[in-house]
């Protein structure tokens, strides 16, 4: 055959072709939320002595940068952490466009799948909080920087909408939907696929 095998969709939240078990949702929930805290934690002691003595720009420049390696980071690893069952146990892969001819389960697959998505989501993390702050620092360089809560409020809910509108398409569309992959770059057992 001829034909090129599906890694996995990568925009759900997870593959319904793999059973998840509660322990699974357990160990995934606490490994998610300790990764997280530790990356945003660790990188603010990092951080510490640059942002303390920091002010204006400066100090929006550097909150911008350390939040938006903080939340691709913990993006990336809550992603990878919660959908671990799938790597562990794989998704069922088809060798048709359509996902209609199941042809068996792959680990190899999974963990592409799983991978891509991580990547995706680090991708819409960081891209929500750089956006608003390079727009915010953009309009204050030509002089519109409201300081009137109500005004101020507006334009930071607009730029952080803005950059959600821009930023999730984006990150959605790094990888393809679907995924094709060769029989030989897959279990033995589908080999003979090409």
């Amino acid at each position: 055959m001829n034909q090129s095998y599906n890694a996995g969709l990568n925009y759900g939240n997870k593959n319904s072709t793999c059973e998840y078990t509660n322990t699974d949702l357990l160990k995934g929930y606490c490994a998610a939320i300790g990764s997280s805290i530790t990356v945003a934690s660790g990188l603010r002691k990092l951080t510490a002595n640059a942002t303390r003595t920091a002010t204006g720009k400066k100090l929006l420049l550097l909150n911008t940068l350390v939040g938006a390696t903080a939340g691709g980071c913990a993006s990336f690893c809550n992603t990878l952490c919660m959908r671990y069952a799938e790597i562990e146990k794989g998704i069922d892969i088809a060798s048709d466009s359509e996902c209609e001819k199941t042809v068996g389960v792959s680990k190899i697959c999974a963990k592409n799948a799983v991978v891509e998505t991580s990547i995706s989501r680090a991708i819409m993390s960081i891209s929500s909080v750089t956006i608003p702050s390079g727009i915010i620092l953009s309009l204050g360089l030509v002089g519109i920087a409201p300081t009137a809560f109500a005004q101020k409020t507006v334009l930071e809910v607009l730029c952080v909408g803005g950059a959600l509108r821009v930023g999730l398409p984006m990150s959605v569309a790094v990888f393809p939907p679907i995924t094709m992959k060769n029989g030989s770059d897959l279990e033995p057992e589908f080999k003979e696929y090409k």
